[in-house]
């Protein structure tokens, strides 16, 4: 079995990620599978999921969009997930009409999700911003609308992604944490570059093992920070170490001067 390291990056707005991970040529044949093993793949499963999400958050939105939690009153509770989505994508297009009068282009991010303390479908919606509270309230009308501008922290909107994301996969309605989330069609999508082989597998293990190099990471980037990064680590079945990184921009002239004098980034 070969097997070289690649690196790929995902350029998302502000941020950057730099994924190195194992591709084989000639896999050896897997054994029985294990308890072990099975772990591993779900955890690199939801990993895609997870960072697939994350990306998309980060190129789409910033501070000024907002998060949104919409429940349905009793009046209105839907009997069936299909139900529930058809009363979503009804909102949806008024939602859409409304930015079009304002002269706002809407995206949006939305999950649909049974509640594990009461089993009642409601909806989380990342929403680019421009409109307020009660006209959200107003556009939605059937329950509640809790909604807030996007809270960024340290590594950006990882937290959202994962809690989004976290138990999802299954539509069974014994599960009420099932989970789905989709988005709107004018989400662009990250810029993608990628090269394979600069790295042996020594200098992998040394890296992961270490808990990762900031230093080598900042030689892979330009115009990107380590101050603000979170670092993810794991081995697969055959021994090959996958690395996960997420860097900010170093903020520039034109992103701090306010015209009256230097500000903070923030």
């Amino acid at each position: 079995m070969q097997r070289r390291y690649r690196e790929k990056k995902y350029y998302c707005g502000e941020y950057l990620e730099v994924a190195i991970y194992p591709v084989y040529t000639h896999p050896k044949k897997r054994g029985k599978r294990s308890k072990p093993t099975s772990e591993i793949q779900q955890r690199l499963n939801q990993r895609h999921t997870e960072g697939q999400l994350r990306r998309l958050l980060h190129t789409n939105f910033t501070p000024s969009d907002l998060f949104a939690t919409l429940t349905f009153d009793d009046a209105n509770l839907p009997e069936s997930v299909e139900d529930a989505q058809r009363l979503l994508q009804n909102f949806l297009r008024r939602l859409k009409r409304k930015y079009t009068r304002l002269g706002l282009d809407a995206k949006y991010i939305y999950v649909l999700e049974y509640g594990q303390e009461h089993n009642r479908l409601h909806i989380h919606l990342v929403l680019t911003g421009g409109i307020t509270r009660a006209e959200l309230a107003k556009l939605w009308g059937l329950g509640e609308v809790n909604a807030d501008a996007l809270r960024f922290e340290k590594d950006g909107l990882a937290a959202l992604a994962k809690y989004l994301t976290k138990g999802g996969g299954t539509d069974d309605q014994e599960r009420p944490t099932w989970k789905r989330w989709s988005g709107s069609r004018n989400l662009e999508q990250p810029t993608v570059t990628q090269r394979d082989g600069q790295l042996s597998h020594r200098k992998m293990a040394a890296l992961c093992l270490d808990g990762g190099d900031a230093d080598y990471l900042e030689i892979l980037v330009d115009g990107y920070e380590m101050s603000d990064f979170s670092m993810d680590t794991t081995q697969d079945i055959y021994g090959g170490y996958y690395l996960a990184a997420t860097l900010k921009k170093i903020p520039t002239r034109a992103d701090t001067w306010s015209g009256a004098g230097w500000l903070p980034f923030g």
